[in-house]
């Protein structure tokens, strides 16, 4: 069986480019305002934040945030990142 090499490109190619990937979405600017503006840590708060997204949508949202934060982000020296996490 042959197995593809694997590719070594970084997964981005600068900050900028980082960053524009990590917000991409409709939802995504409009929830990290709505963190940084009213300090919220639930989801339903957050949700009420922010009426005209649906439930799924907000949870996908906020995972794909967490992933791109988690994969963006060095670790604090607990071995984890601190910020809002999406519970379902």
């Amino acid at each position: 069986m042959v197995t593809e090499p694997e590719n070594k490109q970084p997964r981005y190619r600068n900050e900028f480019d980082a960053t524009m990937q990590m917000i991409r979405g409709k939802w995504k600017i409009m929830i990290l305002f709505e963190l940084a503006e009213t300090h919220v840590s639930r989801f339903a708060d957050l949700q009420h934040h922010i009426q005209a997204v649906s439930h799924k949508t907000l949870a996908s949202q906020l995972k794909e945030l967490e992933r791109d934060e988690s994969s963006n982000e060095p670790s604090n020296q607990h071995g984890y990142n601190q910020g809002f996490k999406c519970r379902n």
